[in-house]
């Protein structure tokens, strides 16, 4: 009953995407998708991390049966990373997971990375350094940020001051793996991130952005969904990810490294925006005659604001 309905619900979406095999002229259009989540977007988190999978639509139906019997004994099936490995301060497992032997818990969670092999999905990682970010100049950080320009000026601000500005670069070190790696010609990229997600309000624009300062993979892009992970239930398979890759760079625990070691596998490869990461991200960039201090003058009162703070 829970493929069933997974699948009717994530056929209702794709009504108004190219469908696995629509046509383009005389030839058939290949339909690739990519799901990302993110973890360390909060006040004081030292790094950022985007993470998730792309692949065929095809890899992405057999991902989505599998995940969905693992998890359907979760209250609404429902699977958040945080949960499943949060102890109490007894070192209990709490949630949904209250009471489970770690027998139990490792057998679920061999289910859900089986699930994830056997799909033959890709996994893309990519993080970013927060204090790092913060340190570069405004015109610097426009530009990490998908800021358009020309010799004289800059066209589009980026977004160099706000909270979710650090999401930018590891978002488009994702979805540029994607194109650089597994993108064919008269294919088409469909982009989803879980709806909940406390940027939910940026995503479209960088979407946009991305296009925008990549317009040689513009005609590749599709649209880009919310989706209900209670429905859509491969959004959970990125937030695990996610969280498997932020707690590797920060806490790294056993249990998550295992894991994580797992799901990897031979593709262990994670985009480091760290200082030597930004370095090359930024060797090519020559800002234009007119700085955003000089352009907008707003914004720099802002950071300088910020800076103090």
């Amino acid at each position: 009953m829970c493929t069933r309905s997974q699948q009717l619900y994530f056929d209702s979406i794709l009504t108004s995407l190219p469908v696995r095999g629509s046509r383009l002229g005389s030839k058939l259009m290949a339909v690739f998708e990519i799901y990302l989540d993110e973890s360390g977007i909060h006040e004081g988190a030292k790094i950022c991390v985007v993470a998730g999978f792309y692949g065929k639509y095809s890899e992405f139906r057999k991902l989505e049966n599998g995940w969905c019997k693992v998890v359907a004994g979760l209250p609404d099936g429902d699977f958040h990373a945080h949960q499943f490995f949060a102890r109490d301060k007894y070192s209990e497992r709490v949630g949904p997971y209250k009471g489970w032997s770690d027998k139990a818990a490792d057998a679920f969670m061999d289910g859900l990375v089986k699930s994830i092999r056997k799909s033959y999905v890709r996994p893309v990682r990519a993080y970013i350094d927060v204090e790092e970010f913060n340190q570069r100049s405004l015109d610097e950080r426009v530009w990490l940020t998908f800021g358009v320009r020309s010799d004289a000026k800059w066209k589009t601000t980026g977004s160099p001051i706000r909270p979710h500005s650090v999401y930018y670069s590891p978002f488009e070190s994702c979805v540029t793996e994607y194109f650089q790696r597994r993108a064919k010609r008269g294919s088409v990229l469909n982009a989803f991130y879980d709806q909940n997600t406390d940027i939910k309000a940026h995503l479209q624009e960088m979407w946009e952005l991305f296009q925008k300062k990549n317009p040689h993979w513009a005609d590749k892009c599709g649209p880009l969904f919310p989706v209900s992970r209670k429905k859509v239930k491969i959004v959970q398979a990125a937030d695990l990810l996610a969280y498997l890759s932020h707690d590797h760079l920060t806490a790294g625990s056993p249990e998550c490294r295992r894991v994580l070691r797992a799901i990897v596998g031979r593709r262990p490869h994670i985009f480091a925006l760290d200082k030597h990461g930004i370095n090359i991200a930024l060797q090519d960039f020559v800002p234009p005659r007119r700085k955003m201090a000089n352009g907008n003058p707003s914004i720099a009162r802002a950071d300088a604001k910020r800076r103090k703070h």
